[in-house]
């Protein structure tokens, strides 16, 4: 079979998949934190980005958003924007969710409204000069006074210092027990930002999960 009819056909198949499960998963989103159920597994691949955080990092994000009483601050958009957008539809708070690309912040917002999540914000913002690093220019005036948890798999890795952004920019948003869950925790640039926010934060950080390792920063008990 031609490869371009193999694509046509994987995509026609995976939208059926994701349009099945994320029905069910808005009925109920509890229903993720079951892996023998396989809707995590379905949801991942119906919604078809290979860059799509995997599940234990995205399993990870949305039992704490289950857990949390909003609101949340999500760093880079995609299948977990729209996840969480649901929980927090849920739940009656709010989801704020930065992303440089308005070609994928599109594609999430039409996903958004296709299912009927609401009490999402998609922030499309270019990525700002602040010398060292770069991070969102965004109206911080329109959001919360808080975040208890935070989602961070954006900026683009080619971003000049990464994520290191998200806490000089965002700190004084953040509720002093605040979570941030941060992906590619393999990485040797995310471990060292993890390191930074450990004495910027006063937190502790832990590298979480076996197949597509994540890190946790939170308060030191």
């Amino acid at each position: 079979m031609p490869r371009k009819w193999h694509n046509y056909l994987r995509s026609i198949i995976g939208e059926l998949i994701f349009r099945r499960a994320i029905k069910r998963f808005i009925q109920n989103p509890e229903l993720c934190l079951d892996p023998d159920n396989g809707l995590l597994h379905d949801l991942v691949y119906g919604w078809g980005n290979s860059w799509s955080a995997q599940h234990e990092y995205l399993a990870a994000c949305l039992e704490a958003a289950l857990q949390s009483e909003g609101p949340i601050l999500e760093c880079g958009s995609g299948l977990s924007t729209v996840l969480l957008g649901a929980i927090a539809d849920c739940k009656g708070y709010n989801l704020y969710s930065f992303e440089n690309s308005s070609q994928w912040a599109d594609k999430v917002i039409r996903a958004l409204e296709v299912y009927g999540i609401g009490n999402v914000v998609v922030s499309v913002s270019p990525l700002r000069d602040y010398g060292s690093y770069s991070w969102y220019e965004n109206n911080l005036n329109q959001m919360p006074e808080f975040f208890p948890l935070v989602i961070c798999d954006g900026p683009p890795s080619v971003t000049p210092g990464g994520r290191y952004g998200l806490v000089p920019i965002m700190k004084e948003y953040f509720t002093p027990d605040v979570q941030i869950f941060l992906d590619d925790g393999l990485r040797e640039e995310e471990q060292k930002l993890a390191k930074l926010w450990e004495k910027e934060l006063s937190c502790q950080s832990f590298i979480c999960g076996s197949e597509k390792p994540y890190i946790v920063i939170k308060k030191k008990p």
